[in-house]
């Protein structure tokens, strides 16, 4: 295990890793109003971070998920998608 960057600012939740990538549910402690949000890092080929693109990151951004409103609960990943 490492430290993911940026992780000391959020209160993670909830985490699932994929062959090649990690999501986690957090919350942002900077932020009052970014609680259950989803972010994820790693291998992007099939745009499996979610953030609009298939570039690699190699630290967490933010899922794109088109609601405004929506808090995640839980999460899931496998393989390499």
């Amino acid at each position: 295990p490492r430290l993911v960057f940026g992780s000391s600012n959020w209160a993670t939740k909830a985490v699932a890793t994929g062959n090649t990538h990690s999501c986690a549910i957090v919350d942002d402690l900077t932020d009052a109003f970014s609680n259950n949000v989803i972010k994820c890092w790693g291998l992007n080929t099939s745009g499996q971070l979610g953030n609009g693109n298939n570039t690699q990151q190699i630290a967490p951004v933010n899922v794109n998920l088109n609601f405004s409103q929506l808090n995640a609960k839980s999460i899931y990943a496998q393989g390499d998608f």
